[in-house]
């Protein structure tokens, strides 16, 4: 496929209104709870404060979940490709698979490479990052446990 088929395809893929169950897709979707992931972290063993609200450390920040999408085309080789989406605001992964469609993006898009999706503050008003924020190496430790 060339590229302008595959942005086409992507753009697509993004633009149908319902999401294909994970069972659908042809590439394989897990959700293991890791321990490079953002959290639990020590920055918010207290929970959060934000606009008056209080987000308690067992409903925001202690979901270990780190989504992964292997698409069909991914072939292993010495090196492994990954792209990394970083979630916003008052969301999580499940939620971002579904609105965002990135698991079809990345299935249409042919690429040789892992999606990954790293709980962040879960449905919090929250731009901390955790492990992979204020720990020295914690992206290239949580790559490494999505690549073994």
């Amino acid at each position: 496929m060339n590229r302008r088929a595959a942005l086409a395809t992507i753009a697509a893929v993004a633009a149908t209104p319902t999401l294909a169950r994970a069972d659908a897709l042809p590439g394989r979707t897990f959700a293991p709870s890791l321990p490079s992931a953002p959290f639990p972290h020590a920055s918010r063993a207290n929970g959060h404060d934000y606009d008056k609200v209080h987000y308690a450390a067992a409903t925001a920040y202690a979901d270990s979940t780190v989504g992964i999408y292997v698409p069909t085309t991914f072939s292993a080789g010495k090196s492994v490709d990954a792209i990394v989406h970083f979630h916003g605001w008052n969301n999580h992964v499940d939620e971002v698979f579904r609105r965002y469609r990135l698991r079809e993006q990345v299935e249409a898009s042919g690429v040789n490479a892992i999606l990954i999706v790293p709980q962040g503050p879960k449905d919090a008003p929250d731009s901390n990052d955790g492990k992979l924020e204020l720990d020295q190496g914690g992206l290239a430790r949580l790559l490494a446990d999505v690549v073994a």
